[in-house]
């Protein structure tokens, strides 16, 4: 082959350009854009109306091209939101007349070092989505957790500003003590991650999206023991970057020690309930429309 192989990590600046105006070009240009559209209206409608009672919903992450949502938007189709992975053209928690660089101008007043593009805001989420605090391209939540400490905190920062702002509220009481073991090296380092959990889980739970959709491993991080003793890592169900990585999570516990948990249990039934997801109430987000 006459094609010279390249990294483009290691490539010249020159040609990282190029590939930049290409990639641009490529996801956001009028040239593709017609097409997409067009070949989208043409298939996406049959698979909609199949009438085989699925409920259709699209991964819109990453490089979303601009005529993506509005051809979501006519179909009906749910979008996928991940609060670590928002999307370009999601919305942020700050006012909508409020530039971005005032944005982040604010916070710094605020003594806040965060962004306001860097994660998802929950609040806003349209009602016509599934949101999820991770999904199986992505690290478990205490994985993510411990892979960069800086953007942990800003993280939690994060969190701290929903609440002050009111786009959030603080998630009810534990119904149950929790009692880390001596094994556990930190058992505050492993209670403050349960807590982060827990109000994670809350966070979704009271987003206005149709659906509110866990990974199992984010949820057994609200309890300690006997959850929290497992290696992050092992929670693992894909990397993406490693073509070597094959799929080999299981959960360690049955599905009737899993029910038999009554702390664990309980905890998700009380959040569900007050958070306005039973069967009775309904999703928060559609009770306001």
């Amino acid at each position: 082959c006459g094609n010279p192989a390249f990294t483009y990590g290691v490539s010249s600046s020159q040609h990282r350009d190029v590939l930049r105006g290409w990639c641009h070009d490529y996801f956001y240009g009028e040239r593709n854009a017609d097409v997409w559209r067009r070949t989208a209206m043409a298939r996406l409608p049959s698979v909609v109306s199949a009438g085989i009672g699925m409920l259709c919903c699209a991964e819109d992450l990453g490089l979303v091209p601009d005529v993506v949502p509005g051809v979501m938007g006519n179909l009906g189709l749910l979008g996928l939101r991940i609060e670590r992975m928002p999307c370009a053209h999601e919305e942020d928690f700050v006012d909508d007349d409020v530039e971005e660089e005032d944005r982040n101008h604010i916070f710094r007043e605020m003594g806040l070092n965060i962004d306001a593009r860097e994660f998802g805001s929950l609040s806003r989420y349209p009602y016509l989505s599934v949101c999820s605090p991770s999904c199986h391209d992505a690290s478990p939540f205490r994985l993510w957790l411990e892979e960069d400490f800086a953007r942990r905190n800003r993280y939690e920062e994060h969190l701290n500003l929903l609440v002050r702002v009111g786009r959030t509220t603080a998630p009810p009481p534990r119904m149950h003590a929790q009692d880390p073991s001596d094994a556990l090296a930190d058992s505050s380092e492993a209670l403050a991650v349960s807590g982060l959990a827990r109000d994670v889980i809350w966070n979704h739970l009271c987003a206005p999206s149709a659906l509110a959709v866990f990974p199992l491993q984010d949820v057994l991080a609200m309890r300690v023991e006997p959850y929290g003793s497992r290696p992050p890592a092992t929670e693992l169900i894909n990397d993406p970057s490693n073509p070597e990585h094959y799929w080999r999570y299981r959960v360690l516990q049955s599905v009737e020690s899993l029910c038999s948990d009554v702390r664990l249990t309980d905890e998700m039934d009380r959040l569900v309930r007050e958070s306005g997801r039973d069967a009775a109430g309904g999703s928060m987000g559609r009770d306001e429309e």
